[in-house]
């Protein structure tokens, strides 16, 4: 009977437990165990879930909270850039009136030792893997502007000439929430006629390198 507020650490489904007792949910509640990447194929499960009749629509939610532990493993990995907090969500409808998911690609496994190498092969294999058309394309990327962590991802994509942002520039680099952060504003930028297409390209710290390309519709 106890909440599970108390096990945020040690369950790893507590918090996600928790948010749906406080909304009122009596539909599953899942938590994804992974890198930063992991919000993409969060959206992937919940487009899986819909398609399947497991649910009328998902509420996807990345989050992090900042602790010593996070910050000293991103001062070792990513020297330079600047850790945050926050979350993000995207409400998934099989028919909602919103952008439209046209694809996900990966996720890509970062295979081997991660470092540089391997996350730059993750991220020109998922490029390779992507199969929309892309000319015109808003590209909301992963870099923070830290050179050693933001390599691989720079690298993927040296050659793109369409329109970019780099919104962890700005907000820092938050775990768990930043992908989540990437993908709101590519939902917004459609949202708001900005574009009709944006592409987000997440390279995981050491497991995974996934994209979300979201359009009008």
């Amino acid at each position: 009977t106890a909440s599970p507020i108390l096990f945020p650490e040690t369950v790893f489904n507590a918090p996600a437990s928790h948010l749906a007792t406080l909304l009122g949910f009596s539909a599953p509640a899942f938590t994804l165990i992974g890198d930063s990447a992991q919000f993409i194929p969060g959206l992937e499960l919940a487009v899986q879930w819909l398609l399947d009749d497991v649910v009328d629509a998902c509420l996807v939610v990345g989050a992090e909270e900042v602790d010593a532990l996070t910050a000293e493993a991103l001062h070792l990995l990513a020297p330079g850039a600047i850790l945050t907090e926050g979350a993000g969500a995207l409400y998934l409808e099989r028919n909602g009136p919103g952008p439209v998911i046209e694809e996900i690609a990966g996720p890509i496994p970062i295979q081997g030792v991660p470092g540089r190498s391997a996350r730059t092969a993750a991220a020109h294999r998922l490029r390779q893997s992507l199969t929309s058309n892309l000319p015109g394309t808003l590209l909301i990327d992963d870099a923070t502007g830290c050179p050693r962590s933001d390599a691989p991802g720079l690298a993927a994509w040296q050659d793109w000439t369409g329109p970019r942002l780099s919104p962890r520039r700005l907000l820092g680099e938050a775990p768990g929430a930043s992908t989540a952060l990437q993908c709101v504003l590519a939902a917004g930028s459609i949202r708001s006629g900005r574009t009709a297409r944006t592409l987000v390209p997440a390279i995981g710290a050491d497991q995974q390198a996934s994209a979300l390309v979201l359009s009008r519709g």
